[in-house]
């Protein structure tokens, strides 16, 4: 799904939450840490899963302040 520029409300909220989910820490140049760390990519165990739901909970409540997560579904 393409960005949209100027983005407003319910739509913001939605392409704010997909570009978090999407993108690797370390790989945004001027803020190292957004997003989440994405070690599960090597190594899919259950704890590496659970890792992931509370690293993508971290990450949307602390860059996307207008989302309380109650739930993540892989």
């Amino acid at each position: 799904m393409p960005l949209t520029i100027g983005a407003t409300g319910v739509t913001a909220v939605e392409q704010n939450i997909r570009v978090i989910v999407t993108t690797l820490a370390y790989s945004v140049a001027l803020d190292r840490g957004f997003a989440h760390v994405g070690a599960f990519i090597d190594a899919p165990t259950p704890y590496d899963v659970a890792r992931l739901v509370a690293d993508l909970t971290e990450a949307i409540e602390a860059k996307e302040p207008r989302v309380s997560v109650e739930r993540i579904s892989l």
